[in-house]
């Protein structure tokens, strides 16, 4: 089996364009809607996101 490095990967997944990801999410939530019909998609507290691209932001500006 070969192994994929972390740098191949980053550089394949930025290379995708963003539909890609959208039709991913979207075929998740029809399945799990499948799977538990009367369950709502929602969230009871804060949601809290982390856009990985500040972290090299952040290297770069604060080495």
């Amino acid at each position: 089996m070969k192994r994929i490095t972390k740098a191949t990967l980053a550089r394949v997944n930025a290379e995708q364009p963003a539909s890609l990801y959208q039709a991913l999410f979207a075929k998740l939530l029809k399945r799990c809607q499948l799977v538990a019909p009367k369950h709502r998609f929602s969230f009871k507290g804060k949601l809290y996101l982390l856009d990985a691209t500040v972290i090299n932001l952040c290297l770069a500006a604060f080495p």
